[in-house]
């Protein structure tokens, strides 16, 4: 018995792809996907593997175990595994194996409310005293403070400060690894985040509404009773993507619809460069995001925290669409509000955390020292 055993488990490690300790996982993260009641996306990379697989089972069944092989990338040597985990069931606790990792997660619930913790750029000052190590490492640390029992993490952009650099990659992973390992989280693309590292580590390959070959760059996710669009704000949009967005916007029937996107159309000060393509972005996307009624807009860049009052074509209108700017990285700019914004905060990494509960969405923001500095509700018609 003890022999049969034995060879069971040098099976296991064969069939994980970890045989040779050179292939154990590491930057493991969860990705958001189009249903997470019923699937999940894992993402992970190991250095020396040819093939990896990943063993799932709920929690408290591992005779449910399920064996799912991993679809491989390679870039500069770089290879990150990816395994798309379907036909879940809803607010299940799940565990998975890959090699001699275990990690758990949880699905959706599909009814009763939920919360999502939302921060805006990670991204290092490299012109401080602290490393860029240190800064992530007090990231990591405030995420899993703030994090709490929320049901997932979404990031405005500019996760890290130079995209070609791997390392960096490398530290803001494992700043979030005990986050990161059993929330999923999504990202939109900031112009600090442009490379190829991003497009090969931000993998969503559950995102069948998504434009084709965009698929990290624009997609879209219901959860509950919420809708989620995700938009690439670098460039003005591409006429095949504003397409999809219209359709993806006007197909949805959520209470509420939130988009996220890195630069805000409406900037938090007068700095030109910010306000000239802020111009852009009102132009290109105001109009598409009232016509759906748009509720929320989550954007990052600009290294201060703002929430505006809602707000339609340039003026304050209480139909019109709030816009909330988080920075929880330690790079900070200075600079006086605008007169739209109904909180401004400056030199302070913050974090907010939504919760939805029926027809009412709140949202509380936090320094990381747990001081409350804003607050806000909406409720759905």
């Amino acid at each position: 018995m003890k022999k049969l055993c034995f060879i069971i488990s040098i099976l296991l490690l064969l069939l994980t792809g970890c045989a040779d300790t050179s292939a154990q996982p590491y930057n493991i993260h969860l990705n958001c996907t189009a249903d997470m009641s019923h699937s999940i996306s894992i993402v992970w990379q190991a250095d020396a593997a040819a093939k990896q697989s990943i063993l799932v089972s709920p929690s408290d069944n591992n005779s449910e175990e399920r064996i799912i092989t991993a679809e491989k990338k390679t870039e500069d040597e770089t290879s990150v595994f990816c395994a798309s985990i379907t036909g879940l069931d809803a607010d299940t606790e799940y565990v998975y194996r890959i090699g001699n990792y275990e990690g758990s997660f949880r699905t959706a619930a599909e009814e009763g409310g939920f919360s999502f913790l939302f921060l805006g750029d990670p991204q290092p000052d490299t012109s401080l005293e602290a490393s860029v190590e240190e800064q992530y490492r007090a990231w990591g640390q405030a995420l899993e403070q703030s994090v709490g029992d929320t049901d997932f993490v979404l990031l405005s952009g500019d996760l890290v400060n130079d995209a070609y650099e791997m390392n960096e990659w490398n530290l803001f992973f494992d700043a979030g690894k005990n986050v990161f390992n059993h929330k999923p989280f999504a990202s939109a693309m900031g112009n600090h985040d442009k490379s190829s590292y991003y497009k090969l580590l931000m993998t969503y390959p559950s995102f069948p509404n998504a434009p084709k070959n965009m698929e990290d760059e624009y997609y879209s996710f219901d959860y509950q009773n919420v809708h989620f669009a995700v938009v690439n704000s670098n460039n003005i949009i591409d006429d095949e993507a504003y397409a999809w967005l219209e359709d993806d916007l006007s197909a949805s029937a959520a209470d509420f619809t939130i988009v996220m996107m890195h630069h805000s159309p409406y900037s938090a000060t007068s700095f030109l460069r910010d306000e000239s393509r802020a111009v852009k972005l009102r132009e290109r996307f105001e109009t598409v995001f009232l016509e759906n009624s748009v509720d929320i807009v989550l954007v990052g860049h600009e290294h201060r925290y703002m929430r505006t009052k809602p707000l339609a074509n340039e003026k304050i209108d209480e139909n019109g669409i709030v816009y909330l700017m988080g920075v929880s990285g330690a790079k900070s700019y200075d600079g006086g509000a605008n007169e739209y914004s109904d909180c401004f905060i400056i030199n302070e990494q913050v974090y907010t955390v939504f919760n939805i509960n029926s027809k009412e969405l709140s949202m509380k923001t936090y320094t990381n020292a747990g001081e409350e500095m804003d607050s806000f509700t909406l409720f759905a018609d």
